[in-house]
Order: C-alpha cells, then sequence, then structure tokens
C-alpha cells in the first residue's frame, strides 16, 4: 500500500514539475517561513527553481483492518 501511495505521490509531483512547472504543493511557502533571507533572492523564479529540485517522497502506511465490517 505504501508503495501504491508513492508511485501516486511522485506522479503528481512530476507531472507539476516537468509538465506545469508550478508549485502546486507550495512548498515554496515552507522554504520562505524556513528561508527568509534566501527567499527574497528567489522568489521571483521560484517556479523555475520549484521544477529543478529534487523531492525525496517517504511513506509509512499502516493498515488496521482487512476493511470487512460484515459477519459471513
Amino acid at each position: 500500500m505504501a508503495e501504491e501511495i508513492k508511485g501516486n505521490i511522485e506522479n503528481a509531483l512530476a507531472k507539476a514539475q516537468e509538465e506545469h512547472r508550478i508549485d502546486i504543493f507550495e512548498f515554496g511557502d515552507i522554504f520562505r517561513r524556513k528561508y527568509k533571507g534566501q527567499w527574497a533572492l528567489l522568489q521571483e523564479q521560484w517556479d523555475e527553481e520549484f521544477s529543478n529540485a529534487a523531492v525525496n517522497v517517504n511513506v509509512r502506511a499502516n493498515i488496521r483492518r482487512s476493511g470487512l465490517t460484515t459477519k459471513i
């Protein structure tokens, strides 16, 4: 399950970075809050920087129940 979720996230990220070249995930807001000084230099070209950024996706999933809700 975790691998399937990770694949879906990576596909969406690749589409945003390669096809649309727009930060739909708002990573720029996180970067701005953490690196205020550097944000001033990158703000105008953020979509370009986002398109070239390496992003690591880590997924941890736990299945708590098998999905059976009725008695047989």
